[in-house]
C-alpha cells in the first residue's frame, strides 16, 4: 500500500469514527437523519458528559488536522474541510455561548426525540413504540441533568421554553396515549403508559422549576460581536462581519421598499401599498379548496420543471400533499414541509396543509385563508417542493459521501429555495405585479432578518426592540414578531441565511455562466449546483470555479 493510499484509508476511517461518534452522542440527530441505531436513546446531558463531548471534539479537531490534504481525492478534500469546520464551530461555540447552561432546551429533547419516532414511519409502529419506551423512561433523567446544568438562564431561553414546555403537556398527555393504544401488545401497552405517566409528571416538575427560574434569569442573550464574525467567517464562509452585514441588511431592506413602492403603483396608481396589498390577499381560494389548490400548484411546479429543463429531478423521489394531522394543526397554523431522512432509502416527503377551522371566528378563518392567497401559493409551492427545498435536498441525499448528507448549509438550502422564486417569474412560472408585489413584501421581511440578526446578537438590541422593528416596519402581527425574534435569538447568523443566500447563489449563477459560456443549458447548471450536498455556497464556487 503506498503512502497515499493510507492516508485515504486513514481518512475514510476517521470520518466513519466521527460520524458514528456524533450519531451516537446526538441519538435524536440520527433520528432525524435516518440512523436508526440510536432510537431508543436520549443522549448524556449532565455537565461532564457535555465537556467530555468537547474535549472529543477537540481530540478529533487535532486527528483531522494531523492528516494532511494533499494525499486526498478532491472529494475527500472538501469532505476532510467541512468536517474540521463543523467540528471546530461546535467547540467554540459550546464552550464560549453554553447554551446547556442557559437554555432550558431539554424539554424540548424530551419531545422532539417521541415525536420523530410515532410520526416518522420509518418502520412499523410496534418497532417504533418499543424504541419511544426507550426515550419516555430516559426523559426523568434527561430533566434532572437539565435542572442541574441551568446555572446561568436567560430570561428569553425561559420564556421559550415555557412555551414549549406548554405545547408538550398536551402532547404527552393527549397524543402519545393515542399511538400506545395502537400497540398491538398488551404488556407494551402497559410498560408504555406507565413511562409515559413517569415523563408527565417529570415534564411537570420541570416546567415548575424553569418557573421558578424566570425571576432570576438575565437579558442578555446574544452571542457577541466576536463569535457572531466568526460564525460568519467559519460556519458560512462569508466575507461579511457584524457591521457590514447590517450594513447590508439595511441597503437591501431600503432597496426593497422602492421596488414595492413601484410594483403598487403599476397595479393601482391610487392606492397606497398597503391597499395594494389588502387587496391582493382577498384573492384566495375557499377554505374547502385549499388543499387541492396547493396540490395542483405543486404538480404545476413539478411539470415546470420538467417542461422548462430547470434541473434533473433524481429517480424514487416523491412528495405527497395532505392535510395536516390534527394533533400537528395546533403548532402548524398554515402548511410545513417535512423531507426525506438523509440516510434512509424512501426519499418521500411530505407537505401539510392546515385545513381552516370552521369553528373559528369568521374573521380569524379570512384571516388565515387571506395569507395563503392565489398570489402567494404558487411561489410557495416552488420555494418547498419543486425545485425548492424537495428537491435540493433528496438531490443532496443522494450524494455517495455520509459527510456531505449530514452537512447542512442554511445559507445554501435556504439561499437555493429563495433564488428560485425570482427565477420562477423570470422564466413565466407566474407572470404579472401581482406576484411580484408579495414575492417583494416576503423579501422585505428576509432583508430585515439580516438587520435583526446583526443587531441582537452583535448591536446589543433587545427582544421588544426587535419586535416592535418587525411590527412597525414589516407590519407582522405582534405575537407571529416574537416568535420570529425568539428564534433569531437563539440561532445567530441562521436568519441572515435566505436573503444573503440567494445573493450568494446569484452571484456563483453568473460566474458560472462566464466561465461555462453564457448558452450553457439550465438543467445542467442547477445539476451542477445540487450535486455536491447542502455545503457553504463559498465551498461550492470552489469545486465548480476552482
Amino acid at each position: 500500500m503506498t503512502p497515499e493510499s493510507e492516508t485515504r484509508e486513514a481518512f475514510q476511517d476517521l470520518s466513519r469514527e466521527v460520524l458514528d461518534w456524533y450519531f451516537r452522542s446526538n441519538p435524536i440527530q440520527a433520528t432525524m437523519a435516518g440512523v436508526h441505531d440510536y432510537d431508543a436513546e436520549l443522549g448524556e446531558w449532565s455537565d461532564e458528559a457535555i465537556r467530555e463531548r468537547i474535549d472529543q471534539a477537540r481530540r478529533f479537531v487535532a486527528r483531522l488536522e494531523a492528516i494532511g490534504p494533499d494525499p486526498l481525492t478532491p472529494d475527500e478534500r472538501v469532505d476532510r474541510e467541512l468536517l474540521l469546520a463543523q467540528l471546530e464551530v461546535g467547540v467554540r461555540h459550546e464552550e464560549e455561548v453554553r447554551e446547556w447552561q442557559r437554555s432550558p432546551m431539554y424539554g424540548h429533547l424530551a419531545l422532539y426525540g417521541c415525536y420523530l419516532l410515532l410520526f416518522r414511519e420509518f418502520a412499523p409502529l410496534e418497532q417504533r413504540l418499543e424504541a419511544t419506551l426507550g426515550r419516555l423512561r430516559q426523559i426523568p433523567r434527561v430533566l434532572a441533568e437539565g435542572k442541574a446544568n441551568l446555572t446561568e438562564p436567560v430570561r428569553v431561553f425561559v420564556e421559550t421554553a415555557l412555551d414549549t414546555l406548554a405545547a408538550g403537556a398536551g402532547f404527552f398527555q393527549g397524543l402519545v396515549p393515542v399511538f400506545i393504544a395502537q400497540a398491538r401488545s398488551q404488556a407494551l401497552r402497559k410498560e408504555l403508559e406507565a413511562a409515559n405517566a413517569r415523563a408527565v409528571e417529570a415534564l411537570e416538575d420541570f416546567r415548575s422549576h424553569v418557573e421558578r427560574l424566570l425571576p432570576e434569569a438575565g437579558p442578555e442573550f446574544g452571542v457577541g460581536r466576536e463569535m457572531f464574525d466568526y460564525l460568519l467567517r467559519r460556519r458560512h464562509y462569508l466575507d461579511y462581519d457584524a457591521e457590514s452585514l447590517h450594513t447590508k441588511g439595511w441597503e437591501l431592506f431600503e432597496e426593497t421598499q422602492r421596488l414595492m413602492a413601484e410594483t403598487a403603483r403599476e397595479i393601482d396608481p391610487t392606492k397606497t401599498l398597503d391597499e395594494v396589498i389588502d387587496d391582493l390577499k382577498r384573492n384566495h381560494p375557499a377554505a374547502e379548496e385549499l388543499l387541492d389548490t396547493y396540490r395542483h400548484w405543486m404538480e404545476a411546479g413539478r411539470r415546470w420543471v420538467v417542461e422548462r429543463g430547470i434541473v434533473d429531478i433524481p429517480p424514487g423521489e416523491r412528495l405527497i400533499v395532505e392535510e395536516t394531522p390534527v394533533f400537528q394543526r395546533p403548532l402548524i397554523p398554515y402548511a410545513a414541509y417535512l423531507p426525506p431522512a438523509a440516510f434512509e432509502e424512501n426519499q418521500t416527503g411530505r407537505f401539510w396543509v392546515t385545513p381552516v377551522d370552521p369553528s373559528d371566528p369568521p374573521e380569524r378563518r379570512e384571516e388565515r385563508l387571506r395569507d395563503q392567497c392565489h398570489y402567494k401559493i404558487p411561489i410557495t409551492a416552488i420555494h418547498e417542493a419543486y425545485p425548492g427545498h424537495h428537491l435540493q435536498l433528496v438531490w443532496s441525499n443522494r450524494h455517495p459521501s455520509r459527510v456531505r448528507r449530514l452537512i447542512d448549509s442554511t445559507l445554501l438550502a435556504e439561499g437555493w429555495a429563495f433564488y428560485l422564486e425570482e427565477l420562477a417569474e423570470e422564466l413565466g412560472f407566474v407572470s404579472g405585479p401581482e406576484y411580484r408585489l408579495l414575492r417583494l413584501k416576503d423579501q422585505l421581511w428576509r432583508a430585515a432578518r439580516i438587520i435583526l440578526d446583526a443587531a441582537l446578537h452583535a448591536h446589543g438590541l433587545t427582544v421588544d426592540q426587535a419586535v416592535d422593528f418587525l411590527v412597525e416596519k414589516v407590519h407582522l402581527a405582534r405575537p407571529n414578531a416574537l416568535a420570529e425574534v425568539r428564534r433569531y435569538a437563539m440561532t445567530p447568523t441562521q436568519p441572515m441565511s435566505y436573503l444573503i443566500g440567494k445573493l450568494e447563489i446569484l452571484k456563483l449563477v453568473e460566474d458560472y455562466r462566464r466561465a461555462k459560456g453564457p448558452g450553457v443549458e439550465l438543467r445542467r447548471m442547477h445539476g451542477d449546483l445540487l450535486s455536491h450536498g447542502t455545503i457553504p455556497p463559498a465551498v461550492l464556487r470552489r469545486i465548480l470555479l476552482g
